[in-house]
């Protein structure tokens, strides 16, 4: 993930945490009763001021915005809310996409929750770095599993998978029976075409098949990693432990990456020859 994207990230992560702080309850509770005291006991006591209840509430609510922004539990649980609703698998229909993307999250929330509660600033700075390529690598699932859900709810698809075989003997048949030139050059060129869309769509079914065993095998993976963070956590995470670790995660994401762009090229070279 770039810079530019991690620093708008951080400023939308930012901001959902100060509006979070600002529509709690805690904070309704205090801008109500600071207006029904300035409103029915405006001067309880001969010195106070009529703004007296204002300035209390004000001073009040900025207190619980500041506590509320700075505390760690808190900012993780609003982080971990926007990442869910950007990766949420419920948009996905498929109930074996929407698990695997449940897992993965489920993931993401345990380690988020161990950055926040290390005392320890080093450490939590090397943990927050880990689940920060986390997030890229969860990402990556999240977009692999809209590619494949998309894919097997193509219908154009599912059709020309079934007809285009069909198509072809169709075509071969004819060229074989026509002893017209003009027209055999033609059903030559219909059945080079129809070859070459049925060599794309086989491409496209093989990138299917490994795309869904990727799929597996992240999540394998991303279980494995869990666990050894949890593990160097609890060691203090050693250096050169963790750069290997982090290692690793940087290679899922990038054979993430790798599987859906072969998707997407697939799928438009065999949109292309239709």
């Amino acid at each position: 993930m770039s810079d530019p994207v991690r620093k708008e990230l951080r400023s939308r992560a930012w901001g959902a945490m100060l509006q979070y702080a600002v529509f709690r309850w805690e904070s309704a509770v205090i801008i109500a009763l600071t207006l029904v005291l300035t409103a029915l006991f405006n001067q309880p006591f001969a010195w106070w001021p009529w703004w007296g209840w204002l300035a209390l509430g004000g001073v009040t609510e900025a207190l619980m915005i500041v506590t509320s922004v700075t505390d760690a539990r808190t900012g993780v649980q609003v982080v971990a809310d926007m990442f869910r609703e950007e990766n949420n698998p419920a948009r996905l229909r498929d109930p074996r996409y929407r698990a695997v993307v449940e897992r993965a999250l489920a993931y993401h929330d345990q380690l988020a929750q161990e950055v926040a509660t290390r005392p320890n600033s080093l450490l939590r700075d090397r943990l927050s770095e880990q689940v920060r390529q986390i997030d890229d690598w969860i990402s990556g699932i999240y977009r692999l599993s809209e590619r494949m859900e998309s894919l097997e709810g193509d219908a154009l698809l599912r059709q020309d998978f079934q007809t285009a075989p069909q198509e072809l003997q169709r075509l071969t048949q004819r060229l074989r029976a026509t002893t017209d030139p003009q027209t055999q050059a033609q059903l030559r060129a219909a059945v080079e075409a129809r070859q070459t869309q049925i060599d794309n769509l086989n491409a496209l079914r093989r990138t299917m098949e490994n795309a869904g065993l990727q799929l597996d095998n992240t999540l394998g993976a991303l279980g494995a990693v869990y666990a050894q963070m949890r593990l160097l956590s609890a060691q203090d995470m050693e250096g050169a432990r963790a750069r290997e670790l982090q290692a690793n995660i940087a290679q899922q994401v990038r054979a993430l990456q790798d599987v859906v762009e072969s998707l997407e090229e697939v799928r438009s070279r065999t949109q292309a020859e239709k």
